[in-house]
């Protein structure tokens, strides 16, 4: 009995990835594809015209959301004036790369992380304060 290893459909990687980026395709049948493959197909598809009316009906839908609207004026806020972001990152000192605000309710109020401590943050992973 041979063990079927997951490889992508379309570069035909065995890369841990393939395992993580799975869908169904319009017939119902699993696609498996790596998260280069992946990108790189879902950047093709934007650029076409059913790709361009999906990605305006997910912004429009978006938008419409209460707490994203409130998420905005957050952003917004924060572009307007905070400085450009310099320094490190509040739980590693790696360089910042961008900035977490806790309660959207406060926008000035954000803290610095670097990317990786980003996710690891909103998977759980991380606190950025210690708990009690």
């Amino acid at each position: 009995m041979t063990s079927s290893v997951p490889h992508c459909q379309s570069c035909k990687t065995t890369d841990e990835s393939v395992l993580h980026v799975q869908s169904r395709g319009k017939n119902g049948a699993i696609n498996r594809m790596c998260r280069k493959c992946t990108t790189e197909r879902a950047k093709k598809y934007r650029h076409t015209p059913d790709g361009l009316k999906s990605v305006t009906e997910s912004v429009r839908r978006y938008q419409t959301i209460e707490r994203n609207r409130i998420k905005r004026l957050a952003w917004s806020k924060v572009a307007h004036h905070l400085p450009k972001l310099k320094g490190k990152c509040a739980l590693c000192d790696a360089p910042a790369e961008v900035r977490h605000h806790e309660d959207y309710s406060k926008p000035l109020e954000v803290v610095s992380l670097c990317a990786c401590c980003h996710v690891r943050l909103h998977l759980g992973k991380i606190a950025l304060t210690p708990s009690p």
